[in-house]
């Protein structure tokens, strides 16, 4: 199972992964330099192997805009 938050055409974002509002994943992500595997082009993806009942929870996306101007959006889960 996969999750993924997209956001719009910035230079530098910080990505937090929430669960159930608790932090469970942080990273920086800058577009010129994106190498990851699990970074498409301005997204992220969450991904869950061997999925449990312990997984089960309200899964949040929260994008900062670190470049070129600071703003802070969060998903509804």
């Amino acid at each position: 199972v996969t999750v993924t938050c997209c956001w719009g055409n910035k230079t530098r974002v910080h990505v937090s992964w929430l669960k159930d509002q608790t932090l469970i994943r942080n990273e920086t992500v800058n577009i010129q330099s994106q190498k990851s595997p699990n970074q498409l082009r301005n997204c992220t993806v969450l991904s869950f192997q061997g999925i449990t009942r312990n997984d089960s929870g309200r899964y949040v996306c929260k994008v900062i805009v670190e470049i070129p101007i600071l703003t802070s959006v969060e998903g509804n889960g």
